[in-house]
């Protein structure tokens, strides 16, 4: 069983509110994964203090053959102040799926954090 963690940066900043189109693709030929990430940057514009905001994250299998998202976590400066979910699942090949990350920022400012993704082929 192949164990890859990819490290998907999200800037995700209060303060600029973008929109995001680009893909960005985590592969790698020697565990067989290939999965594609919807935006390498969310932006989240200016929010009240305490008031939760979401946003959808997509994440795709681009391989044949099926992967295990084994963990969807958060990690930096203010990883506390996001959630993502679901936590774990797993994609067919092909398949794509939705990843809820919600923000609620406890006091004014830019915010930062990554988001992390880790895969495991089945």
């Amino acid at each position: 069983m192949n164990t890859s963690q990819y490290l998907i940066p999200l800037l995700l900043i209060l303060g600029f509110l973008q929109a995001c189109s680009s893909e960005t693709n985590t592969s790698s030929d020697q565990d067989d994964i290939a999965i594609a990430v919807s935006t390498a940057d969310m932006y989240w514009g200016t929010r009240d203090v305490g008031v939760e905001t979401t946003q959808k994250l997509y994440v795709s299998n681009r391989g044949d053959k099926p992967v295990h998202i084994t963990r969807v976590g958060l990690s930096g400066e203010n990883a506390s102040e996001f959630v993502a979910e679901p936590a774990s699942f797993t994609l067919s090949a092909g398949e794509m799926r939705a990843i809820d990350v919600s923000f609620m920022p406890r006091y004014e400012g830019r915010k930062f954090a990554n988001l992390d993704i880790d895969v495991e082929a089945l």
